[in-house]
């Protein structure tokens, strides 16, 4: 018998296992046991039973000495800041999950950076004012760097080059996908920066990446050229990209993470006109449950 601890709460409405889920999630096999906890106060009871975890992040003190022996994270990565100190967990994660959803999210961002709908969007009743003033861009016949070439750097730079782009990535390690031109190493990371109109980061966050785009890496970008953020926000150190953009350095940014989320409401951020921000929610999808459903059944059972 396998006891699932389904501890997938949010304040985000979405973020809530939905009850249908809870029901099909108990009906996926007679020897699975599924109870949900609510938050805090109930989670650390029935950890005491339960000896699989759903969950979006964990802490290692409050799971050490509870009957949990494999904890899965409900998303394509580990959470920042857990350690599984000794292998005490069995860890699984659901890499390329919400590729797809990720990938159009920063493609939508790219349309709305160069087409300037964001200034259309602001001025509503200034509309034909406005436009005297606006040149929009054209996405096909420029050049894109994807920083990352993980499940969704290489969705997003196949989704870019369909649409006309020239794109180019950077990468640690494998084969240069057919829909990348060129493929740059990390070190190489200058190089590949000046080539590049839009610049997106599609990074995990790790030593070796965070703070990695701060002051001299905007500073290598092309004059003029947009910035998308779709990976995490200590990817980036705000200040310098706040700084380039004010500069003219970039001509624009797009940035769906944040160093702290939520932003707190004095933000810096808030104050940037060609600045668009989203609340962290590029992974978000209308199918999202419907397929956590089939990747559950393949490990539960």
């Amino acid at each position: 018998m396998t006891t699932v601890l389904v501890a997938l709460f949010s304040k985000i409405n979405f973020w809530n296992a939905p009850d249908w889920f809870m029901k099909e999630l108990a009906a996926l096999g007679p020897d699975i046991k599924v109870t949900a906890s609510s938050g805090k106060k109930d989670f650390i009871e029935k950890i005491k039973t339960a000896d699989t975890l759903l969950c979006w992040k964990a802490d290692y003190e409050e799971l050490k000495d509870s009957n949990i022996k494999k904890i899965v994270f409900c998303q394509a990565g580990i959470p920042d800041g857990f350690e599984n100190r000794s292998q005490r967990f069995e860890v699984i994660t659901f890499p390329g999950m919400n590729a797809e959803s990720v990938s159009e999210w920063a493609v939508a961002l790219a349309f709305a950076l160069f087409k300037g709908l964001h200034f259309l969007i602001r001025s509503r009743k200034e509309l034909w004012k406005t436009k005297e003033n606006m040149i929009p861009d054209m996405l096909r016949g420029k050049s894109a760097l994807v920083l990352g070439l993980g499940h969704v750097g290489k969705k997003t730079a196949q989704k870019l080059s369909c649409l006309g782009m020239s794109v180019n990535a950077t990468a640690r390690r494998g084969e240069k996908p057919e829909y990348v031109e060129k493929l740059f190493s990390p070190e190489k990371l200058y190089e590949a920066l000046p080539e590049a109109d839009l610049v997106i980061s599609a990074l995990p966050l790790n030593p070796s990446t965070r703070h990695s785009l701060g002051e001299a890496e905007f500073a290598a970008m092309k004059k003029g050229a947009y910035f998308i953020n779709i990976s995490r926000g200590d990817v980036v150190v705000e200040k310098a990209l706040i700084s380039a953009i004010r500069s003219g350095r970039l001509r624009g940014a797009a940035l769906d993470v944040f160093q702290r989320e939520p932003l707190d409401p004095g933000s810096e951020l808030f104050g940037i006109e060609n600045l668009i921000l989203t609340p962290h929610m590029a992974g978000s999808y209308d199918a999202y449950w419907s397929d956590l459903l089939i990747f559950l059944e393949r490990i539960l059972n």
